[in-house]
C-alpha cells in the first residue's frame, strides 16, 4: 500500500506482511491420531473400571441383601420361623437410601414372621382347645349311647314283665274260673 512505501522500499505489486511458509501437518496429524487413540483406551479403561465398581456396589448392596430375603422368605415358607430376618450391617459412612429400604424391607419382613409365629401360635392353641372338647363331646356321647343302651334295656326288661303278669294273669283266669266251679 501507499502507507508502507513510505517507510518501505518495496515494488509496486508486492504485498507487504504476507508470509510464504511451507510446513508439513503430517506430524502435526500424526500428533492428533496418538491423542485420540490415547483418549479412547482411557474412555474404555475407565468405563470398565466403572462398570466394575457398580456391579460390586450392585451386588453389595442390593444383590446379597435381596437374596438374604429371599433365602429368609423360603424358610419362613418351609415353616421356620424361629429364623430371624436380618441384614449383615453397615459399616461407618455406609448408609444409604438403597440400604435404609433394604432394612426396612428387612424390619417387614420380620414384623410378618413375628405376626405368623403368634398366629400359628393362637392356631394351636385353638386346635388344642378343640381337641380337648372333641375329647369331652366323645366322651359324653360315649356315656349318653350307653345310657340309651341300659334305657332299652330296662324298657325291654319292663315290658317283658309287663307281658309275663299278662300272660300269668291271662292263664291264673281259666284256672280261677274252674277253680270257681
Amino acid at each position: 500500500t501507499a502507507n508502507c512505501r513510505k517507510c518501505h522500499d518495496v515494488p509496486p505489486g508486492y504485498a507487504l506482511g504476507a508470509v510464504d511458509l511451507h510446513i508439513s501437518f503430517a506430524r502435526i496429524s500424526k500428533a492428533a491420531a496418538d491423542t485420540w487413540s490415547r483418549s479412547l483406551l482411557i474412555f474404555v479403561a475407565f468405563s470398565v473400571l466403572a462398570i466394575a465398581v457398580a456391579t460390586l456396589m450392585f451386588r453389595r448392596y442390593i444383590s446379597r441383601p435381596i437374596d438374604r430375603l429371599v433365602e429368609t422368605a423360603g424358610a419362613i415358607s418351609r415353616g421356620n420361623l424361629d429364623v430371624p430376618v436380618s441384614l449383615p450391617h453397615a459399616g461407618a459412612g455406609e448408609e444409604s437410601s438403597s440400604r435404609d429400604e433394604m432394612l426396612f424391607l428387612a424390619s417387614r419382613f420380620d414384623e410378618m414372621r413375628g405376626s405368623l409365629r403368634e398366629k400359628i401360635g393362637q392356631l394351636d392353641q385353638v386346635n388344642r382347645s378343640l381337641s380337648e372338647r372333641n375329647r369331652e363331646v366323645e366322651e359324653a356321647l360315649r356315656r349318653l349311647r350307653q345310657a340309651q343302651e341300659e334305657l332299652v334295656r330296662s324298657e325291654r326288661l319292663a315290658v317283658t314283665g309287663k307281658m309275663t303278669a299278662q300272660l300269668s294273669h291271662e292263664i291264673n283266669n281259666p284256672i280261677h274260673n274252674i277253680r270257681s266251679l
